[in-house]
C-alpha cells in the first residue's frame, strides 16, 4: 500500500485536501456525464460531487471502507458518484417534477426604443380595491394593537415612531410584528 493511501486510511491531517485535490476534476466529469443537460439547470454536478465528499468522508471516519491500493479509493468514488447522479436523475424525472417537461421563460420582445427598460403598467382602479379589500379584510381578523402596529408600518413609520405612536415599547412592536409573520409563515406552511 502507498504512503499516500495510508494516510488516507489513518486519516492523517490534510488527507481530506489531498483527496478533494486528487479526484475532483474527474468526478465532476463523470457527474456531468451522466447527468443530462436539461437537469443541470436544477442539480449541479458540484453539488453532486459535495455529496460524495460528505458521505465518503463520514463513512470513512465510522470505519465503513478498506483499501489497498489507490485504485480500489478512485473505484469507490466514482461509483459513489455514479450512484449519486443516477438517484438525482430519477428524482427529478418523476411524475411531476420532471426536468424534461420544462421550458424556458420567453422573454417579451423589445423594441428599440425600450430596450433594457422593463415598464411596469400603471395600477388600474379596481387593482387598488381589491388590494384595499383584501387587506382590511386581513386586518379584521387582529387584535386592534396588532391592527394600528401594521397599518402604522404599511404607512412607512419606523419601529421607534410606531411604538411612539401605539405607547408601547419597541420591542412590543417588534414582538408584533414577528407574531404576525410566524402566523402567516404557519398558515402558508398548513395550506401548502
Amino acid at each position: 500500500m502507498t504512503d499516500w493511501i495510508d494516510r488516507v486510511v489513518q486519516q492523517s491531517p490534510g488527507f481530506e485536501r489531498d483527496v478533494v485535490e486528487r479526484y475532483t476534476q474527474r468526478l465532476l466529469g463523470l457527474a456531468r456525464q451522466k447527468l443530462p443537460k436539461q437537469l443541470q439547470r436544477r442539480v449541479d454536478p458540484e453539488d453532486v460531487v459535495q455529496s460524495v465528499y460528505r458521505s465518503f468522508f463520514q463513512r470513512l471516519q465510522d470505519g465503513r471502507f478498506r483499501f489497498d491500493d489507490s485504485q480500489d479509493l478512485w473505484r469507490l468514488l466514482a461509483a459513489m458518484t455514479f450512484r449519486k447522479a443516477c438517484n438525482a436523475r430519477k428524482f427529478h424525472q418523476r411524475d411531476r417534477r420532471d426536468a424534461r417537461r420544462d421550458q424556458p421563460i420567453e422573454r417579451p420582445e423589445a423594441d428599440a426604443s425600450s430596450a433594457g427598460k422593463l415598464e411596469l403598467a400603471e395600477p388600474r382602479e379596481k387593482d387598488i380595491e381589491l388590494l384595499w379589500d383584501s387587506l382590511d379584510e386581513l386586518l379584521q381578523g387582529l387584535p386592534e394593537i396588532c391592527r394600528d402596529i401594521v397599518v402604522l408600518r404599511l404607512e412607512g413609520y419606523s419601529i421607534e415612531e410606531t411604538a411612539q405612536k401605539v405607547q408601547r415599547s419597541r420591542r412590543t412592536v417588534l414582538r408584533v410584528l414577528a407574531g404576525l409573520t410566524d402566523s402567516a409563515m404557519r398558515a402558508e406552511n398548513d395550506s401548502a
